[in-house]
Order: structure tokens, then C-alpha cells, then sequence
């Protein structure tokens, strides 16, 4: 027990160092790669909690989609680090400040100490179909979904698969200009009427 709880401030501690580093590295790909890093530990320190699906939720939708979206337009605008860096200074008081309320309110809500009664949650009697057919958190999803919702779940392929065919159509523009490879029109061409002889 006190080798997970070692593991998990190990991993906590090396997400919170990711987290300072999105703030202060002076290149946004830098800030980028470093907030994909701290998604990444969180999802480790959700799966030492034994919390499945909220760990494949943050590495599907935060590492799989915003945080590679944010790459992607970072290195395509090409951000000036020293107009970035200039402005940085002054959000330090607010920063200041949005810490220490957070602390206060902590300090508020957490209770003096953890101490509990553990005869209050000792079991009269264990269940044991219960304790042998049980699933977990991820298991439990799935089933409901692959068994009594299947039509919602195709559903949503089917609203995603339009979303990205909609997307590919949009952004394939034909100009008029613009020469582009037909291979079938090529396969098709006559190598008398191409080839001339030159003299």
C-alpha cells in the first residue's frame, strides 16, 4: 500500500511539474508537448486510482484531439516568442491571487483530519454472486452500450463518419488553374498522338 501511494505523489508530482512547464516554457510547441505530457500523467495517476474511464477519456479527447489541435495551429500561426514572453509578466498578481483563493477554499473543505470509523463499514455479511459477477467501471459501460443502447452507438459512428466525410468535402478545393494528376485520363491516351519525332 504504501509502495502505490509512493507511485501515485510520483506521478502527481511529475504532472504538476509538467503543468508549471506549459506556463513557463518560452516556446508555445514547447507548452504544447509539455500540456500533452501532463494529460498523459493524469490519466496514469486516474488509472493508480483505479477510475478507467475517465483516464481513457482524458488521453482519447485531451491527448487524441484538443492537445494535437493546438500543436497543429501552433506550428502552422508561427507565434513570435518574445511578443508571447513580453506579455507574460503581468498575469502574474492575478495568477497570485486565483492560487491563493484556491488554497483558502481547500483549506476550507478539507476536514481537520481523515481518521473514520472503520467498524461503520464492516459488512455484516458478503454477497458473494455480487462479489464475483460484479464489473467494473469500464465493463459496466460497455455492456450497457453493446447490449441495450447498440442503435445510439451506431448512431454516433455513423453522425461522426458524415462529420469527417463533410469536412474532407469542404476542404477539397478544385481550381480551375491548378494542374492536377487524372490517371485514368492518362491510362487512357493514345502513345501515337503523344510521342512526335523531332528532327
Amino acid at each position: 500500500m504504501l509502495f502505490q501511494q509512493s507511485i501515485l505523489c510520483f506521478i502527481a508530482g511529475l504532472a504538476c511539474g509538467a503543468g508549471f512547464l506549459v506556463i513557463s516554457s518560452k516556446s508555445p510547441v514547447h507548452s504544447v508537448l509539455s500540456l500533452i505530457f501532463s494529460f498523459v500523467l493524469c490519466s496514469f495517476v486516474l488509472l493508480t486510482l483505479e477510475i478507467d474511464i475517465l483516464a481513457l477519456i482524458f488521453l482519447i479527447v485531451y491527448v487524441g484531439a484538443i492537445a494535437i489541435l493546438f500543436l497543429f495551429v501552433v506550428m502552422i500561426l508561427n507565434v513570435k516568442v518574445a511578443e508571447a514572453r513580453a506579455n507574460l509578466f503581468q498575469y502574474f498578481p492575478l495568477g497570485f491571487f486565483l492560487l491563493s483563493l484556491l488554497y483558502f477554499d481547500l483549506g476550507l473543505l478539507m476536514p481537520a483530519s481523515f481518521s473514520v470509523d472503520v467498524a461503520h463499514f464492516i459488512p455484516f455479511y458478503l454477497e458473494w454472486p455480487k462479489a464475483v459477477l460484479s464489473f467494473g467501471c469500464l465493463e459496466s459501460i460497455g455492456f450497457l452500450l453493446y447490449t441495450y443502447f447498440p442503435f445510439y452507438l451506431i448512431g454516433a459512428g455513423l453522425l461522426l463518419l458524415l462529420a469527417i466525410v463533410g469536412a474532407i468535402l469542404l476542404t477539397l478545393h478544385r481550381g480551375v488553374g491548378v494542374h492536377r494528376q487524372e490517371v485514368s485520363f492518362q491510362n487512357r491516351r493514345d502513345w501515337v498522338e503523344v510521342l512526335h519525332m523531332v528532327q
